[in-house]
């Protein structure tokens, strides 16, 4: 049936165009931008993913420029320390060589004064983006590390500053990795207390050693070891706990040595430590009338020094000779020297017993008693040397703690360069995972667009001679 009111032809191919053309914008938007969805109506769900996976790589994007911060902060920082470490140890010669008698301390303290500026400086300057661990008040920085994307939330890296803080505050400091450095003065020492380290083996201890002491200005005082005295901590408690050295002197334990250091400042302390082995009495169980008496001496000739003493009595007598050691090192030596000694000869004759100094009485009616005291003096100092040992002490410390701060540094950038890089890698599998959500196949775009622009012209070409079938109804009233 023929309508003049209604071409069906027309109206389906209409429709049929229609369908092309919305096909072929849709096909040229993807074309124009890339997108093969753009917005949530192409796909709900494939937008929905993508959006969230967008917003993720922002976030790691953020990671990635505070990584490159926190780097660059570390650099700065590590950069003073290293700095400081080259001061120190400029510090450390000068010290070394102002231990030296004769050095002039005053000429010596004038670099170190250069050098500690040098440290303020250096920790004053350690500033990036208004960050200065090394001069101020330290605490935990927490770094930017990653994005938890599931937990929604901000990982980050913990520094502990305490362990590169330089100084409090540079220009006054108080407290600091480099306070105790900031305040030496070599050439000022009458401020350090004196203090002198005994070296004495726990194997050493015995009851009746002598231990002695003296603070410059005042009289040698000594401690008699008692049973209790068995290692250095206990005799340092018994020593502080001594009406007389505990008034002049703190005991302590420093590096395996016993500390005597004085109470008063500007004072030095000298000590000395006497081991007293007591030999036993070997007289010849026949009696004194037939056989001299004899004693013999086991003689560590490794421990001989200036000032050790032999001592003897005869025949039970009260009155003790003593024989003071000079340069003497071996037994054969003591034999010449005590035989030489007409103080010694006129009492026992002194020979080596295989090993052993064998004194024998002179008369044979006589018994021998000796013993014999090593003495190991303690280091004297001076005032200066005080100063000196004491700020080489501190600057040593300081170079230790430096050292610990800088590795702690080194080992944190190399997490944050670790994390760096597998931030980027994850920043690239979200990108290429919104790429196959989201992005149009540019090849399948233009295949697609070419035939839609054939289907339009065709669909043009169809609904033109749909819309000539009125004209066929008017030549029929022709």
């Amino acid at each position: 049936m023929a309508s003049i009111n209604t071409n069906l032809s027309a109206l389906t191919a209409l429709q049929s165009l229609k369908s092309t053309q919305s096909a072929l914008s849709k096909t040229q938007g993807q074309i124009s931008t890339g997108l093969r969805v753009g917005e949530a109506s192409h796909n709900a769900s494939y937008w929905s993913i993508a959006t969230k996976m967008k917003s993720d790589n922002g976030a790691l994007g953020a990671v990635k420029d505070s990584i490159k911060q926190s780097k660059a902060m570390l650099d700065t920082n590590t950069s003073a320390i290293s700095k400081s470490l080259d001061y120190l140890n400029k510090m450390k010669e000068k010290l070394t060589a102002g231990s030296n008698p004769g050095a002039n301390l005053d000429a010596i303290q004038v670099e170190l004064k250069g050098s500690i500026d040098g440290l303020k400086s250096a920790a004053s300057s350690a500033s990036f983006n208004g960050q200065n661990w090394l001069n101020g008040d330290s605490g935990t920085v927490k770094l930017v590390t990653s994005y938890d994307g599931e937990a929604k939330k901000v990982n980050t890296l913990d520094i502990d500053t305490s362990k590169v803080q330089l100084f409090d505050d540079a220009a006054n400091p108080t407290g600091g990795l480099l306070k105790a450095v900031s305040d030496i003065d070599i050439a000022n020492p009458p401020n350090a207390q004196g203090y002198t380290d005994v070296k004495i083996s726990a194997a050493d201890l015995s009851t009746g050693d002598t231990l002695r002491v003296k603070v410059s200005g005042n009289t040698e005082i000594s401690y008699d070891l008692v049973a209790g005295d068995t290692d250095l901590a206990t005799l340092a408690a018994n020593l502080n706990a001594d009406a007389t050295i505990g008034a002049e002197v703190e005991a302590s334990v420093v590096d395996g040595k016993l500390r005597l250091t004085s109470l008063t400042s500007g004072k030095d302390v000298s000590g000395s430590f006497a081991d007293t082995t007591v030999s036993a009495d070997t007289a010849a169980a026949a009696g004194p009338p037939a056989v001299a008496g004899f004693s013999e001496l086991t003689v560590d000739t490794a421990k001989l020094s200036n000032g050790d003493e032999i001592s003897f009595s005869v025949d039970g007598g009260t009155t003790v000779s003593t024989f003071k050691i000079g340069s003497e090192k071996s037994i054969d030596e003591l034999v010449s020297s005590m035989n030489a000694d007409s103080a010694v000869s006129a009492s026992v004759i002194a020979t080596n017993d295989n090993g052993k100094l064998r004194l024998t009485a002179v008369n044979v009616a006589n018994d021998v008693e000796a013993t014999m005291k090593n003495v190991t003096k303690g280091v004297d100092t001076t005032n200066g040397q005080i100063a000196v040992a004491d700020a080489l002490a501190s600057v040593d410390r300081a170079i230790n703690d430096l050292r610990e701060g800088s590795a702690m540094l080194g080992a944190n950038k190399a997490l944050l360069e670790t994390q760096e890089e597998f931030v980027g890698v994850l920043s690239d599998s979200l990108t290429a995972g919104v790429s196959a959500f989201v992005d149009a196949d540019m090849n399948e775009a233009s295949t697609r667009l070419q035939a839609l622009q054939t289907q339009q012209q065709l669909g043009v070409q169809a609904l033109s001679i749909a819309n000539q079938n009125s004209q066929m109804i008017l030549k029929l009233f022709q």
